[in-house]
Parts: C-alpha cells; structure tokens; sequence
C-alpha cells in the first residue's frame, strides 16, 4: 500500500503515516536494537497507532518546516573531510597518548559506547514524554507494518553510510586501544554517535509502500 509519511513537530523518534486516508503514528524508539541496527525498520513490523486528524494537527511538522532529506553521500563527505583533517595533525599525535595499558584502553572504549547508547535512549525516552504530554498514543489501536525502503538507491546510500561510519568508529578505537591516542578515541566517538543517528533517517518525509502484518 501507498503511504505518504510526515514529521512530528520537533520530535525526531515518530513519524505520522498517511495510508489509505487513514492517519497512523509510528514510533522509531520501540527497540533498542533498531537504534544499533537500522535496517530492522525494513526488515521487523514496526508498531503503529491508529489517530484522528485533529491529533494529526497537533502533531503533524509545519509544511515549512518538513525535515530535508539528508543524502547519505553528504554524510560520507563529512566523513572524507574529517578523515581528511586527521591527516593534517598527525604530525602532533604523538603529542596525546595517555600512559595506560590496552586492557584499561579496552575498559574505557567499552564505557564510552555503553554511554553513548545510553545518551540515545535517554533522547528516545524525553521525545516519548514530550509527544504524550500531547496525546497519550497508547490508547488507540494498535496495529503492525513493513516498512520498505523508497527507492533502491536509498536502501543503498543508508548501506553505505552506515558501513562507513560504523568502519571509522571500530577502526579508531582498535588503534585507541593499541596506542592510547586520545584524538584517535575522540573520532571514533563522532562516528559512533553519526552511527547512531542513521537510524533517525531509514524513514524519511515523503512516499513510501508499506504492509499491514495482519
């Protein structure tokens, strides 16, 4: 089925879908491991509450304000560019090992990602409180869907993007671990928490085809 998918007013966890002329909220926060894993959007049903169009204007994001479409080639070239200004100090890293052993290394990355994902849940949970100061979606009929991906090159820019980041987040805190350069570790952590936002544009404002479980 055809649906057309709209933003939630400064709320980046739920999305309002359009199918069939009936509106639906969907929320992106149910699964820790949709945040990890993106591509289960595509791959698991995805809950959905079945609202009237008078909560919809109270959700719905002004159609001046509809979130842009981030490609997923800008964010590879956020990447290039930062992989790009590593290059330039790497002269000056010597300059900020710290004198510790690769088991405390390993200890502190493990704490990092570990706060990271926390920092993401804690988002999840403040946009879930915001949105049911509004409307309590929990009350309203509840269903299960497939979400596919809009096109083939999307599907295909999200793969990439999320591989990428995902590389340059593994491959620095290996090194941090190893070496126990701090500027290796601290570009690590901006891949990891981009990794993490990939999951805030699997799905995006526009047309899409979806499928009810039942």
């Amino acid at each position: 089925m055809k649906c057309n998918v709209q933003g939630v007013f400064k709320n980046i966890r739920y999305r309002i879908l359009e199918i069939n002329d009936e509106e639906y909220i969907l929320d992106m926060g149910n699964s820790i491991w949709k945040i990890i894993f993106p591509f289960l959007h595509w791959v698991l049903p995805n809950p959905v509450y079945k609202i009237n169009n008078e909560i919809v204007d109270k959700l719905a994001v002004p159609e001046r304000e509809q979130p842009k479409t981030i490609s997923a080639g800008t964010g590879a070239l956020g990447g290039l560019v930062g992989v790009f200004l590593a290059s330039l100090i790497r002269p000056l890293a010597n300059m900020f090992h710290i004198p510790s052993t690769s088991l405390i290394n390993y200890i502190i990355t493990i704490m990092v990602i570990i706060i990271a994902l926390a920092v993401f849940v804690y988002i999840n949970t403040r946009s879930k409180r915001n949105l049911t100061t509004i409307v309590d979606y929990k009350h309203y009929p509840r269903k299960k869907l497939w979400i596919k991906p809009p096109s083939l090159k999307f599907f295909f820019n999200i793969c990439f993007s999320y591989l990428f980041f995902m590389a340059f987040t593994v491959v620095p805190f290996m090194g941090f671990i190893e070496t126990g350069n701090i500027i290796v570790f601290f570009g690590g952590i901006f891949c990891l928490f981009i990794t993490y936002m990939i999951n805030y544009f699997t799905i995006l404002v526009g047309n899409t085809t979806v499928r009810f479980k039942d």
